[in-house]
């Protein structure tokens, strides 16, 4: 009767470690899927703030790229202003050449110099306009980077909630 007992008792004690190691080892796989969950959020978080540097990157840039076509534009409006000019000055030469006959050949010089001042300055203009072509082209380019930047940014994120979604399914 006494070693039945004390057989039992064993066999008990058994039984109790053995629910002690289960519960340890599930307490440490709990653990672990705990660890794996916030190593990915860790990399979802991280994919993300990449997405978000590339994204102000592209603003920058597009913030440059804007920058230089007010220049672009200041350019061209110093240009414009400088045509205006030209054209008053040639204005007057004329205005010099009809009033006096002594100072015909003088007012045609001025004017011949006007003529290539103009020409400069429409060359100078053509210029300005291709290299304001060539900025907004740019800033197009930009803006799709950054719309780019921003798709990518949104699939970081799905697939990161994605990830999360089947994990706490496994869990449950």
């Amino acid at each position: 009767m006494e070693v039945k007992r004390r057989d039992e008792i064993k066999r008990q004690e058994q039984q109790a470690q053995q629910r002690r190691e289960d519960a340890r080892r599930q307490e440490q796989q709990a653990q672990q899927r705990q660890d794996e969950i916030k190593r990915q959020e860790q990399q979802a978080q991280r994919r993300r703030e990449d997405a978000r540097r590339q994204e102000q990157q592209a603003q920058q840039r597009q913030d440059e790229i804007k920058r230089q076509e007010q220049q672009a534009q200041q350019r061209q409006d110093e240009i414009k202003r400088q045509e205006q000019q030209a054209q008053r000055r040639r204005e007057d030469a004329r205005r010099q050449e009809q009033q006096a006959q002594q100072r015909q050949e003088e007012a045609m010089r001025q004017n011949r110099l006007a003529q290539q001042r103009d020409e400069e300055i429409r060359r100078e203009n053509q210029l300005a306009q291709y290299r304001r072509e060539e900025i907004i082209r740019q800033n197009a380019l930009a803006q799709q980077r950054q719309e780019e930047a921003m798709r990518q940014n949104r699939l970081a994120q799905q697939r990161a909630d994605e990830r999360l979604a089947e994990e706490r399914r496994r869990r449950y």
